[in-house]
């Protein structure tokens, strides 16, 4: 069944032999850096893991990192442990945001570990203090993570899902439609609630406050009594990334999507710019089961040409990696809340709490459909898509065309969903609803 989870992510090499184990060369092969962490109370049992770290990874790089050591237990380390990188856990940055951080017995520092350690190493094991290490081969585990092996979404450009007439209207969640703006863009605001109300009558709106004047602020609780407001939580935020103020780099916007879908479960998130068209989203809110998160591809429009180098840099990757990927519009999203669509929220939230992916220095665009250097840019969706590419299989690809991506709404419906008036707006729209 289409609902039912569709991939399957690794030949079984419990029965049979993967053919990549024996034809990759060991110099395909990064080699990982050994992670440990701990505090001053499991200092005996980091020791243990160490004894064992000692006897199969002599030739390893350790890194330790240090959740709050006894000054003589960090120079013990240090002496007795050359090749070992100690790391200070960073608690007194993440206390203001996330305070339970310190109450180690909930393990909220092992992610953010495991991250640092990774963008640090690019390939790691971890253990906890508890692990005794048999054996110094991973190269099979090495391996099968280098293979991408998910396709989520069977082809509904070319063949109807079944689950389309099968899935009942009680087992699909009523999308919330999700706006935001701030003063600058209230008249395009003005005219895209416009279709909403000719449209989507029935559905609940929420409209996030990028900065309002008051006066707009208060016409739109006037004259929207099914809208919710939420103001955007500038002032939390900005210790930790002031850059997202500056709206028009976008970072704003993967933040408004998550929180909507965590408040909301399931939505239709549309810029100022969109004008709705339908109110029958039925198929991509029944895809959206399974795949989580869908956009609109550009056809044509190549992520590289459209990417700073320091966007794929800060994935690990090159603009050579993405050759033959369109880039999507990331104005019109429909996301429905699952397992896949949090992991890809979660990437591309921390993208835009960081400057030096969504908002790179220092980097120009190279594509190999343009000749020379250039710093074109599209923020949000330069990252949105790239991270697409690393949790969806790409489409078949011949004489130079792609089928539609698997999170490309068109899998789903080819009929218009909405359509895209960038620099139309609406002066009155509101302010006659008011009157009338």
């Amino acid at each position: 069944s289409y609902l039912k989870q569709v991939s399957s992510y690794l030949s079984d090499g419990f029965k049979n032999r993967h053919l990549t184990w024996n034809t990759t060369s060991e110099d395909q092969i990064q080699k990982p850096v050994i992670i440990l962490a701990a505090n001053s109370h499991f200092y005996d049992t980091l020791q243990a893991s160490m004894h064992t770290i000692n006897d199969y990874l002599k030739d390893y790089t350790v890194a330790i990192y240090d959740l709050q050591f006894s000054p003589t237990q960090l120079n013990m380390i240090k002496e007795n442990c050359v090749r070992c990188i100690i790391i200070p856990f960073p608690f007194a940055q993440i206390d203001s945001v996330a305070p339970h951080i310190r109450s180690l017995g909930n393990f909220a520092w092992k992610p953010i570990v495991i991250q640092d350690a990774v963008r640090r190493f690019s390939s790691i094991i971890y253990g906890d203090t508890s692990i005794r290490y048999k054996t110094s081969n991973f190269d099979r585990l090495l391996i099968d993570n280098l293979i991408r092996v998910s396709s989520y979404l069977s082809d509904g450009f070319k063949n109807r899902h079944l689950t389309w007439n099968t899935t009942s209207e009680d087992q699909i969640q009523k999308p919330v439609i999700i706006l935001a703006a701030n003063l600058h863009f209230y008249d395009r605001l003005q005219a895209s609630m416009h279709t909403v109300n000719d449209y989507l009558k029935d559905y609940t709106v929420a409209i996030y406050d990028l900065q309002f004047s008051p006066t707009q602020l208060n016409m739109i609780k006037e004259n929207c009594v099914r809208c919710i407001i939420i103001p955007f939580p500038f002032a939390q935020i900005d210790s930790v990334a002031p850059h997202i103020r500056s709206l028009g780099n976008f970072a704003w916007k993967p933040i408004v999507i998550q929180d909507a879908v965590r408040r909301f479960g399931s939505i239709i998130y549309g810029d100022t710019s969109i004008r709705y068209k339908t109110s029958n989203f039925d198929r991509l809110l029944i895809d959206n089961l399974i795949r989580g998160f869908s956009c609109r591809e550009l056809p044509g429009h190549y992520l590289p040409c459209f990417t700073l180098s320091g966007t794929f840099s800060w994935f690990n990757e090159t603009f050579s990696t993405f050759d033959d990927v369109y880039i999507a519009e990331a104005g019109f999203l429909a996301v429905t809340d699952n397992f896949l669509s949090r992991l890809i929220l979660k990437t591309w939230v921390t993208c835009a709490l960081d400057s030096t992916c969504i908002t790179p220095s220092y980097s120009r665009t190279q594509c190999k459909r343009v000749t020379g250097l250039t710093e074109k840019h599209r923020y949000d969706q330069s990252a949105m898509v790239t991270l697409l590419s690393f949790y969806f299989f790409p489409s078949p690809r011949q004489n130079g065309k792609s089928d539609p991506a698997p999170y490309d709404m068109y899998t789903s419906m080819q009929e218009r969903i909405a359509e895209v008036r960038r620099f139309e707006g609406d002066k009155n729209y509101l302010t006659r609803r008011k009157k009338s």
